[in-house]
């Protein structure tokens, strides 16, 4: 990551069941607090009370994993 991009979350499609996509960005917002982090955390707790879906990629997943190692 680069320079500072904005967290994105992607919505399923709405006639469907809610299923959001992460990605490294909203990832990293949410651990680190930064903007895009409420809507972050709404969406997980969502997901927590089974209301929705929510996928993140493996590679997300390390991406974000290795920005918190590099501190």
């Amino acid at each position: 990551m680069g320079k500072k991009e904005k967290a994105k979350i992607i919505k399923g499609d709405p006639d469907r069941e809610q299923l959001y996509l992460l990605d490294t960005t909203a990832l990293m917002a949410f651990i680190e607090d930064e903007e895009g982090a409420d809507q972050v955390e709404k969406v997980l707790r969502e997901a927590y009370l089974n209301r929705v879906k929510v996928l993140a990629s493996v590679m997300s997943i390390m991406e974000g994993y290795h920005c918190l190692l590099k501190g």
